[in-house]
């Protein structure tokens, strides 16, 4: 009798820790889910390269960013494949310009319900953006508008709010990497905003924003727009604006290195002949779709090179050609002046 109730006492325990430890293990499952939620990285996934590395610097390591076209590729001629839709389908958050064809079509799968991310940013919606014209076409130049420091903040910062409302609990993180962009790109602005007061030529509409913001006023383009053709006609036009000293400089796309620039294509290194053959200056802009998608290396890529070649437009505090002219003018009328009060006096 005492040995059975020796036998019952030792298995109530062992159901009561076997209890004790069943209860345990829910409220440790209670406590780690949270913990393993949150610590699954969400997805961001943007149109391009450069675009996917700001969203980088603002998501941190919390993320997976990637981008759809693939660095090197056109955009302009990228088209959706399946599994970049089902790549959109899995993202927490989609990163757009609305500038190409094919983001055109990922705008239109989130309105209709076919993609479902909990944030879709359309880049070119953002209030505030900086616009500039396309002096041969009229019309607004879209291409790398982001090249702009202005504009690279505000997408940034764009990001950074969509962030904080997707996950909150990371706010601070999220705004200490946008504070530690904006500072970076304050130094460049401190530095060079506005310097280069010069005109220009530029190969194509995609130099425009890398060096407006610098103070150089582009006036025509080798290349006016994506798929036109080279026109003998505007070659020679550029050759005698050259030879008139009508422009500073030439403004072209390049591949940079350690050893300095290469022109990207035939058409900048067209202008880079018409400036060398007539002594002005070549301003090399770092592609972002084929040297560094990093947009803020970029710029101090562009203008460590500004530094490097000596391209500051003397500082003569930046003149441009018709103030030269005219301070040239008035010298010359200074010294006929001068001449001619000298004869008077003998």
């Amino acid at each position: 009798m005492e040995k059975n109730k020796k036998k019952c006492t030792v298995m109530c325990m062992k159901a009561e820790a076997i209890t004790a430890l069943a209860f345990l293990m829910v409220i440790l499952s209670i406590l780690i889910t949270p913990i393993t939620a949150s610590a699954e990285k969400g997805i961001i996934t943007t149109s391009f390269p450069y675009i996917a590395e700001i969203a980088r610097i603002i998501a941190g390591s919390e993320w997976n960013v990637t981008p759809i076209v693939p660095a090197g590729v056109d955009p302009h001629d990228y088209s959706l494949s399946i599994s970049d839709v089902e790549k959109l389908r899995s993202s927490t958050m989609i990163v757009v310009t609305n500038h190409t064809y094919f983001e055109q079509r990922i705008i239109e799968l989130v309105n209709n319900g076919e993609l479902k991310p909990q944030r879709l940013i359309v880049a070119e919606e953002i209030e505030g953006l900086k616009i500039l014209v396309n002096p041969d076409t009229k019309k607004p130049n879209l291409h790398m508008i982001y090249y702009d420091p202005d504009n690279l903040l505000l997408l940034a910062r764009e990001i950074k709010e969509a962030l904080v409302a997707v996950d909150p609990q990371n706010k601070d993180k999220y705004e200490e990497n946008y504070q530690a962009l904006a500072s970076e790109v304050q130094v460049l602005k401190n530095s060079y905003e506005g310097k280069l007061r010069m005109r220009a030529v530029g190969s194509t509409p995609i130099v425009q924003y890398a060096v407006s913001w610098l103070g150089v006023e582009i006036t025509t383009f080798l290349i006016p727009e994506h798929e036109a053709q080279l026109s003998p006609q505007k070659q020679l036009e550029i050759q005698r604006m050259a030879e008139n000293r009508e422009i500073d400089a030439v403004v072209i796309r390049a591949l940079m290195s350690k050893s300095g620039w290469t022109p990207l294509t035939q058409y900048d290194q067209i202008l880079v002949d018409i400036a060398r053959g007539n002594g002005l200056a070549i301003i090399a802009v770092p592609d972002p779709l084929l040297y560094n998608p990093n947009l803020l290396q970029c710029l101090k890529d562009l203008t460590s090179g500004l530094q490097e070649s000596g391209t500051k437009h003397e500082e003569t505090a930046g003149l441009s050609i018709g103030e030269l002219t005219a301070i040239t003018a008035i010298a010359v009328l200074a010294i006929v002046a001068v001449t001619i009060m000298v004869i008077r006096k003998r």
